[in-house]
């Protein structure tokens, strides 16, 4: 017997334990970034069928920011409106209201129901597309070992992860399902060949990987986080809920829309319609409380659509194809720290557990890592100072205790008489632009500069974009581009690669005296940008500058603004995708982005602009060179 090899020993920036949705997010920001990253997931192939299967605003903004919305807007089902279902006095089933279910001009997107199976493979093409980075699969984390001694020398690798690499299973037969249009086909055997292949030299076997920053997103039952010692607090009570996505026979008239059913004795249930003419049903099941067991073997299939039959009736309920079904045995809990050392970090489920009715698991989980990884990954490039890491706890944790809260009051919600639920529209508009992910507005730190007084222009005395939130992201209204014309979204300005913008609304550049003064600051713009950039690299690798004025389109031109506006390569020549104006369309109307953001159409002001689109700092012209070297040298590492 040939004796057992040592671990081979590799060593990589980044790792991230789990493939599911918020560790394909933050594969995303690393490869965008070019970051030396291992993604391992314990599973032998991604997520099929089920799981989580819908898409707030917020995230298909981000989406959209990467480039990868365009399939779920397409294909998804989009949530427009909700209807809430209630007993009237003599116990019948009757709808109440309907809903809409988010106020116009929330966002350019509107929820959609997407499976999470289709979410992860989006992802991880766009992986493939943006610098190869493939997911490692049937790995096992085995043991975690964190140096805390050298966690504050960046050239360290401080963590010690150590893996298994598993054998595929190449018996057996899978049972696969699809779907042609909108009906079950006919159902397959798929085989496979019982004589392994030959091993590859790693499967099998033990690794041992150095890393400088490990991210765990191996959800409800981290390893990640048993391995560190931290623990989930809160509710003591769990709910256990099933779900269930079939096609519906069904007389229910709502049956294409979002729905919360309330029956007068039998329970609740929350529809959630799909593609592919599927529905997803959730049904409340039971509570468990802290001590009891829950046997889920006791649970099925049947029982769950029986369940489901009493709450729906008088209507009917039959299905012809079941997709999915599963058990979620589910507590509102977060933990008390989303890191150690600002070496490990947790995200998603893995720090933050609660219930389905909020619709919040998936799209929370990925924008923790959205959060996250763009500044792991710019300590990691060097342009960062790693003091920014400790905003990930202090960012994402309040995010993580309001949802708690909230969802706290929408169970209270469902669970009271059916007076008390009576106005359906107006529970939701209390939570609407919290739940759609766009109200998020992180606090006072390092990356959002703190403001005593309302920002004015030091010429006119006028406020300085009175109606943007600091902390929030950014809105998105539209603008034409100075050069072409075209209509843009400022949102599609701000692409998720890894840059800071600072975005110079400049004012009136018809007026000359005006237009001069903002050619005055072109120096001082063109200095900061190359004081954490330096000569080597284009002058916006890491802080791109974005020029918005007020005046009239035709009015402009140019080349009579400084350089730095609109900076020149040998080879492209001068770049034409910098400066826009606030101005009337030729097809498509005027949004009036200028009034939008509380910004004087004369003075103008200066917005900056995370590489998260979070507002970082906002200031006046005039005193932008001084606020924004003071704001940066907080965060940026000098290059010259």
């Amino acid at each position: 017997m040939a004796p057992a090899r040592n671990p081979a020993v590799s060593h990589v920036d980044l790792i991230i334990i789990g493939a599911g949705p918020a560790g394909l997010m933050a594969a995303a920001w690393a490869s965008s970034y070019g970051i030396s990253t291992r993604i391992l997931d314990k599973n032998a192939s991604r997520v099929k069928t089920g799981h989580a299967d819908g898409l707030q605003s917020r995230t298909l903004e981000i989406f959209d920011s990467f480039g990868f919305a365009d399939r779920p807007l397409k294909e998804g089902f989009h949530v427009l409106e909700i209807c809430s279902w209630n007993p009237d006095k003599n116990g019948r089933l009757q709808r109440t209201q309907r809903a809409v279910a988010q106020r116009p001009g929330v966002s350019r997107f509107q929820q959609v129901a997407f499976n999470q199976g289709g979410i992860e493979e989006i992802i991880t093409e766009f992986l493939g597309r943006n610098g190869d980075l493939k997911v490692e699969r049937n790995v096992e984390p085995t043991s975690l070992h964190l140096d805390r001694a050298v966690i504050d020398n960046p050239d360290a690798w401080p963590i010690t992860l150590t893996i298994h690499h598993g054998i595929p299973d190449q018996a057996g037969a899978v049972s696969t399902h699809r779907l042609v249009d909108g009906r079950p086909a006919q159902r397959h055997l798929k085989t496979h060949s019982q004589t392994s292949p030959g091993l590859s030299p790693t499967e099998g076997e033990n690794e041992i990987i150095k890393a400088k920053y490990l991210i765990g997103c191996d959800g409800a039952h981290s390893w990640t986080r048993n391995e560190i010692g931290l623990s989930l607090v809160g509710e003591s009570t769990d709910q256990v809920w099933g779900v269930i996505d079939i096609i519906p026979l069904t007389d229910f008239p709502d049956v294409r829309l979002s729905c919360a059913i309330h029956s007068a004795s039998c329970g609740t249930i929350m529809t959630v319609p799909r593609e592919r003419r599927l529905v997803r049903f959730y049904i409340q099941l039971m509570e468990v409380s802290e001590g009891r067991t829950f046997d889920r073997s006791s649970v099925s299939l049947k029982s769950i659509f029986e369940t489901a039959q009493k709450i729906i009736a008088p209507y009917k309920l039959e299905y012809s194809y079941c997709d999915w079904w599963s058990i979620y045995q589910i507590g509102q809990r977060v933990a008390p720290k989303f890191d150690v050392g600002r070496r490990i970090f947790l995200a998603g489920d893995a720090v933050h557990n609660h219930s389905p009715k909020a619709g919040q698991g998936m799209n929370v989980s990925m924008q923790d890592t959205y959060n996250l990884c763009w500044k792991v990954s710019s300590v990691l490039k060097g342009y960062a100072k790693a003091d920014i890491l400790e905003t990930y706890h202090s960012e994402r944790h309040q995010v993580a205790e309001q949802l708690i809260e909230i969802d706290h009051e929408i169970s209270r919600f469902y669970s009271v008489n059916s007076a008390g639920r009576s106005d359906y529209q107006a529970f939701r508009n209390r939570f609407a632009n919290f739940l759609s992910g766009v109200a998020v507005a992180y606090g006072e730190s390092i990356l959002v500069k703190p403001s005593d007084h309302e920002v004015v222009d030091t010429k006119s005395s006028s406020p300085v974009a009175v109606k943007v939130q600091l902390g929030a992201r950014l809105p998105s209204y539209q603008v034409l581009n100075q050069s072409n014309a075209k209509p843009t979204q400022i949102a599609d300005m701000l692409r998720s690669d890894g840059r800071w913008r600072i975005l110079v609304l400049a004012g009136d550049l018809h007026d000359q005296v005006h237009r001069s003064r903002v050619n005055e600051l072109g120096d001082a713009f063109r200095q900061l940008l190359i004081r954490y950039t330096g000569l080597e690299t284009r002058i916006d690798a890491v802080i791109e500058l974005l020029t918005i004025h007020s005046a009239p389109r035709v009015d402009v031109e140019l080349l009579d603004l400084h350089e730095i506006y609109h900076p020149w390569d040998e080879s492209a020549g001068w770049d034409y995708e910098k400066v826009y104006t606030d101005d009337l369309s030729h097809h498509e109307g005027f949004e009036n982005a200028y009034e939008k953001y509380g910004i004087h159409r004369t003075h103008g002001g200066v917005i900056v602009c995370r590489p998260d689109q979070h507002v970082g700092c906002i200031t006046c012209l005039d005193e932008a060179p001084g606020v924004l070297e003071d704001y940066f040298d907080r965060i940026l590492i000098k290059q010259r």
